[in-house]
């Protein structure tokens, strides 16, 4: 017989499971092709995702959630996502991609808008799910997005993709100056769709 000697302790790890699957910049469920999208569930470390069989890029990976960019050659209609891991592939999951679908990032805390300010009234707004791009060498959103702050359009200067981050688009915006300093909210609409509504601060002119 043996006797002492160390424990041995077996870890067994499941397959993959997908709980839910959002827009990484407004949380909603809608997504586009070429959209950054958050999956959660469980025993998702070191999983690929694929998109109608279509390997996606990874931005983030964790046992519990994984960020990745919808591929933008999809067109819109019916979609399955499935996580594939060292112990097997999840059950997919069903979802119906759209032709666009706009979200602005934002932080969940104070609800503050990624935007830049390079002057006091032209700023840089980052999001996702802005669309299809043409394809100059700075890749312009094929539909023109309307920009407004606390009401008022804004100019707009460029709308397109971020040289940063693959799916990051960048809608570069001048607020009218009539807008008020402080605390103002900002949303953007292209083809009829309005995104997530976020809070920005106004710099003051003087």
């Amino acid at each position: 017989s043996i006797t002492g000697g160390p424990a041995l302790t077996i870890t067994l790890i499941g397959r993959p499971v997908i709980n839910a699957l959002v827009n990484a910049a407004s949380w909603q469920p809608q997504l586009s092709a070429g959209t950054i999208a958050v999956l959660f569930g469980s025993n998702l470390g070191e999983t690929r995702v694929t998109v109608n069989r279509s390997e996606t890029q990874l931005l983030y990976s964790s046992s519990r959630q994984v960020n990745f960019v919808i591929p933008p050659r999809l067109g819109s209609g019916p979609a399955e996502i499935v996580a594939i891991g060292r112990t097997g592939s999840s059950e997919p999951l069903r979802i119906n991609l759209e032709s666009i679908s706009p979200g602005i990032f934002y932080d969940g805390v104070t609800g503050l808008g990624a935007v830049r300010f390079l002057t006091p009234r032209i700023a840089e707004v980052y999001g996702t799910g802005f669309g299809p791009v043409d394809q100059s060498a700075l890749p312009r959103t094929v539909s023109i997005p309307m920009v407004v702050v606390a009401g008022e359009t804004c100019d707009l200067l460029y709308s397109g993709m971020s040289p940063a981050i693959t799916g990051l688009y960048q809608l570069n915006i001048r607020i009218p100056d009539t807008v008020p300093a402080g605390t103002q909210e900002l949303s953007a609409t292209i083809e009829g769709r309005r995104g997530n509504t976020v809070k920005i601060e106004v710099p003051s002119l003087f």
